[in-house]
Order: C-alpha cells, then sequence, then structure tokens
C-alpha cells in the first residue's frame, strides 16, 4: 500500500498536537474547557538547545530544574522554532496569562510540569523517542515511522480513515520510536470500555508481536494510559504513573 508523510486534515479529530493546530491548553478531554490558544503561544519558552535557556525574549532565566526538564524533554520530544514539541494537553499555560494573573500562571505551569516530568522520566526509562508520524496501530508494523496514506482512495488507517473503529480510544495518541523503528502507542481515553478492549484484543491477535497494558499515565483528568507496543522492539512497557496531583485552584 502506497504510504504517506502528509499532514492530518484541519478538520480531522486529532489526538496529539500537530503542526498548525489550534489546540486547548491545560485541558485533556476529561478535564473542563479552558481559552483556546495557539500552538505558538502553548509552546515551552525553551529556545533551541544551541543556545541558552535565558534567551529567549520576555521569559527570563528558567529555574534550574524547569532548564534540566526542557533539555531532557528536548531530545525525547524534540524541538521546533517554537519550542517543545509537547504532546497536546501537556503544553505550558499562554504566556500571555503572565501579564493577566502571575498567579495562575504559575499554579498551571507547576501543574503541567508534573505531568511534563512523569511523561519524560517514562520515555527516558524506556529509550523511547517522540515520532511526529503517528496515526493508527498499522504504524506498528513498519519498518520505520510513516504516516498511512491519508487521502489515498484505498487507505486502511483504523483512526483516520473511512472506517476508523480505532478512532475512540486513540486520544491523545503519541507515537514512540527505538532504534527509530516504530515501537510503541500511548493513548489517554476516558476510561476503556468493552469496544476498546475489543480492538485491542483483536490487534494482539492479528499481529503477535503487539502486546497491550493500561495504567494511569501522565494526563490524569480521569483518563487511563492505552500502551501498545512491538514485544520485538522493546520486550515489556509498563504504563506511567502519575502519583501527585499538584493544587490548580486560582
Amino acid at each position: 500500500m502506497p504510504e504517506s508523510h502528509q499532514a492530518v486534515p484541519s478538520n480531522t479529530t486529532v489526538g496529539a498536537a500537530h503542526d498548525g493546530v489550534v489546540v486547548t491548553a491545560g485541558s485533556t478531554s476529561c478535564g473542563p474547557s479552558e481559552a483556546s490558544v495557539s500552538r505558538r503561544q502553548a509552546r515551552s519558552p525553551m529556545p533551541r538547545t544551541d543556545a541558552p535557556c535565558d534567551t529567549n525574549a520576555g521569559t527570563g532565566s528558567l529555574p534550574p530544574g524547569v532548564t534540566d526538564l526542557y533539555e531532557r524533554a528536548a531530545v525525547v520530544l524534540g524541538q521546533d522554532d517554537v519550542g517543545i514539541c509537547w504532546p497536546y494537553g501537556l503544553e505550558p499555560p499562554p504566556l500571555s496569562l503572565i501579564s493577566l494573573d502571575p498567579g495562575a500562571y504559575e499554579r498551571r505551569a507547576a501543574h503541567a510540569r508534573v505531568r511534563q516530568e512523569v511523561l519524560v522520566a517514562w520515555a527516558e526509562r524506556h529509550g523511547l523517542r517522540q515520532s511526529r508520524a503517528d496515526c493508527c496501530p498499522l504504524w506498528l508494523g513498519r519498518a520505520r515511522s510513516k504516516r498511512c496514506a491519508l487521502f489515498a482512495p484505498d487507505c486502511r488507517c483504523t483512526r483516520y480513515g473511512v472506517s476508523h473503529p480505532d478512532s475512540g480510544w486513540l486520544e491523545h495518541t503519541v507515537a514512540w520510536l527505538r532504534d527509530d523503528r516504530p515501537t510503541v502507542l500511548t493513548a489517554a481515553p476516558c476510561g476503556i470500555d468493552e469496544r476498546y478492549r475489543r480492538r485491542l484484543a483483536y490487534w494482539e491477535q492479528v499481529d503477535p508481536r503487539l502486546r497491550t497494558a493500561t495504567g494511569t499515565g501522565w494526563y490524569g483528568s480521569g483518563t487511563t494510559q492505552i500502551v501498545l507496543w512491538r514485544r520485538d522492539r522493546i520486550a515489556h512497557v509498563e504504563p506511567a504513573r502519575l502519583q501527585e496531583e499538584p493544587d490548580t485552584a486560582p
């Protein structure tokens, strides 16, 4: 089947932030909705790794612990000219909030950092790096990271295709590489029902290399993490565990 690096259409439900997509800062699908902000506003205030962390205009120096976290995140998640490529829902609050309510910004930033640290530490522990070419479990069957051919008439993508039986549980999806090969998919739906369990069992049946596990993950707000991985590329993957819920009251 022909494959493509074409971007996800803008009118498609997206589980992870993609270039040019407007996202909602500090929220998850199970949590309260907050004001929508652009991707540029939401990205981490960190320049490229070849520049000092305190040279980003208007942000000042980052605390040492945050600097360390962002440097590690740049390795695990990648970055562009805007900042760290945080998955959808883990972006820091918009910088515009600093002038409006500095206290609220600090509380929301602390809330985000807890989740960011859980994600980065989990990826480091498993030797994983984020891929921006995620789509559906078919991605795991490929030798290299490529999306399904989303605009092809015969597109078989089970997340974005005409028939999309996996679109329900593939919320907040992140694709992970190990040794530059598709290895793990993580998702964070609002709980797991029997339909989702049947789909996960289906993938383990049609591809014996695949395994699944569930846990708390890093999003919180009532979500359950689903981990789907290639056991021939990584023997076992433990779901991430969010242990702390920082106070985010106004």
